[in-house]
C-alpha cells in the first residue's frame, strides 16, 4: 500500500488478503523501484478507525 492510503482504504486491503500486516511502499519516480518505508498492522487500523468514530460521536453529541 502507498503512504497516502487512508484508513478507510486500508481496511478492505486487510480483508481481501487476510494479512495481519501490510507493507507500506514508496516510489521516488516512474523508473525507480518501489522501496519499503514501513508497515501497518490490522489492529492499528482498527484502533485508529474506532478512535475517529468515537471522536465524531463525541462532537455530534456535545
Amino acid at each position: 500500500m502507498a503512504p497516502t492510503t487512508t484508513l478507510a482504504e486500508a481496511l478492505p486491503l486487510f480483508d481481501r488478503c487476510g494479512a495481519v500486516c501490510l507493507a507500506v511502499m514508496a516510489c521516488d519516480g516512474p523508473d525507480d523501484p518501489p522501496r519499503l518505508i514501513g508497515s501497518v498492522h490490522h489492529i492499528d487500523v482498527l484502533r485508529a478507525l474506532n478512535q475517529a468514530l468515537e471522536q465524531t460521536a463525541a462532537e455530534e453529541h456535545g
